[in-house]
């Protein structure tokens, strides 16, 4: 795709892996910029607002307005793109959390291959395809979740924008379970309310929100009990809990029995009443 035909031009950007030390001095772009985590995650701030940008999460933040980034926990490695947009309207989905969706997945992760490895032959034509399909991507994203309205959850015609917030926001959990995430961190990702993401939720699944990121959490932690020999201490914090009573009586509650009984039983367990 030539400069000439596409919807965005002028790209600029780089790579980068970066220590736990990680932290940019605050500074203005006159262009806008797409930023975006391999691993690890970044605390972005800009102007007065502030937000986490963890694996496979991106943003895209507006000309001239003052941002900062610098390591949250664990050291990140990252991609930064600069461009002139001519034609896409952004607008919607500018300085948020942006989180793909599985089809897009392939595309996030193709473009930073690409900067991880310049210079070979039509670099810039695909970078420059690859980031408008992922800025398209999330603008219909946002346009369909602006046509949802808080009310009218039981019209037929919502139901399939129901079902796709719903699986959005297991997205975003499965992705982020290792961090202490709440119902806070999938609305703010999905861009919406708490209480509306919540009531969208439970109509497309019968399940709150809670309730699905505890069966999560408990579905993976039986993987790491059968699967690793990692103490029941250390799963405990790999799930996103910092509290191992806490743990073990979501567990049980869950499964029947305590972690370490379902551990010492190969994962031979009779299911809770």
């Amino acid at each position: 795709m030539s400069d000439a035909a596409s919807p965005i031009r002028d790209l600029w950007g780089a790579y980068t892996d970066r220590g736990t030390d990680y932290h940019g001095n605050p500074h203005r772009v006159s262009s806008l910029m797409w930023y975006s985590v391999l691993y690890g995650d970044v605390c972005v701030t800009i102007e007065a607002q502030e937000f986490i940008l963890r694996a496979e999460q991106s943003a895209l933040i507006s000309p001239d307005r003052v941002r900062a980034f610098r390591c949250h926990r664990k050291a990140p490695g990252y991609l930064w793109i600069t461009f002139e947009n001519r034609s896409l309207q952004l607008e919607k989905i500018c300085d948020r959390p942006l989180t793909c969706t599985d089809d897009m997945l392939p595309d996030l992760l193709a473009l930073f291959d690409e900067y991880q490895k310049p210079l070979e032959i039509h670099t810039h034509e695909l970078t420059s395809a690859l980031l408008t399909r992922l800025l398209m991507g999330f603008c219909r994203m946002a346009g369909r979740e602006a046509s949802m309205p808080d009310g009218g959850l039981a019209s037929p015609l919502n139901a399939g924008m129901r079902q796709e917030t719903a699986e959005h926001a297991d997205i975003f959990m499965r992705r982020n379970l290792h961090t202490r995430c709440t119902r806070s961190d999938v609305a703010r990702a999905l861009n919406v309310s708490v209480p509306h993401l919540s009531r969208l939720y439970r109509s497309a699944t019968g399940q709150t929100l809670n309730a699905r990121l505890a069966e999560l959490r408990v579905e993976r932690a039986r993987e790491l009990l059968l699967g690793t020999t990692m103490s029941v201490t250390s799963i405990t914090y790999e799930v996103g809990l910092t509290s191992f009573s806490h743990f073990s009586k979501v567990f049980k509650k869950l499964v029947g029995v305590t972690p370490s009984d379902y551990r010492r039983t190969r994962g031979h367990v009779r299911p809770p009443v």
